[in-house]
């Protein structure tokens, strides 16, 4: 390998462990700056209030478990894709 890269590797001395060179890596959980042309996010402070639901998520925690009921062979992404199927057909009266 040392050959094929052009540099010669030095050998380790029994115990001896190699001490990475170069920055941390996302592998080694530090956390990559922005890509260049891109705004770096905004801290966000953790005390705001958060959004109200929306009528569809409301409509889909109500209607969840009647749901899977019904439907006891439908499962997991199923579910919501169900739930959104009824959510388009419903009156825009009852939304």
């Amino acid at each position: 390998l040392a050959a094929t890269l052009g540099r010669e590797i030095p050998p380790l001395a029994l115990g001896q462990t190699v001490q990475p060179t170069s920055a941390p890596t996302a592998r080694t959980g530090a956390k990559p700056g922005p890509k260049a042309g891109q705004k770096q996010k905004k801290e966000r402070d953790p005390d705001a209030p958060k959004r109200p639901m929306t009528a569809f998520l409301l409509y889909s925690r109500d209607r969840r478990s009647s749901f899977v009921t019904d439907h006891p062979d439908v499962h997991g992404r199923s579910i919501t894709t169900g739930l959104a199927d009824e959510w388009r057909s419903l009156d825009p009266s009852k939304k």
